[in-house]
């Protein structure tokens, strides 16, 4: 759900269109995996991490541009910190999706 929520991300910016969007998808998807729909939500949200990284944002070309950084040398100075961003969504995701199981439920 996170890998998918990031390439939504990359096409529809909004949060509220995303929402819209995938929501309705993804709160069955969540029934009929067994994870719950609050760890569903936790990957919608997780999947606006990508959001200061994408070249589609216009507020972050558009800020770019006004800061006269080109976009090149900000991908590889965000690359790192995203990089670390996902391996901290990844973990934090999988906490509740095993905690369940951790406890016997």
């Amino acid at each position: 759900m996170f890998g998918i929520q990031t390439v939504i991300n990359f096409f529809i910016h909004s949060g509220t269109g995303q929402a819209a969007l995938t929501m309705p998808v993804m709160a069955p998807l969540s029934d009929l995996v067994q994870v719950s729909r609050q760890s569903a939500i936790l990957a919608f949200q997780f999947g606006e991490l990508t959001t200061p990284i994408i070249p589609t944002s216009g507020i972050t070309v558009g800020v770019l541009s006004l800061a006269r950084i080109p976009f090149g040398r900000w991908v590889r100075w965000m690359l790192p910190l995203q990089l670390i961003f996902v391996a901290l969504a990844l973990t934090m995701l999988a906490i509740p999706s095993l905690a369940p199981q951790w406890v016997g439920w």
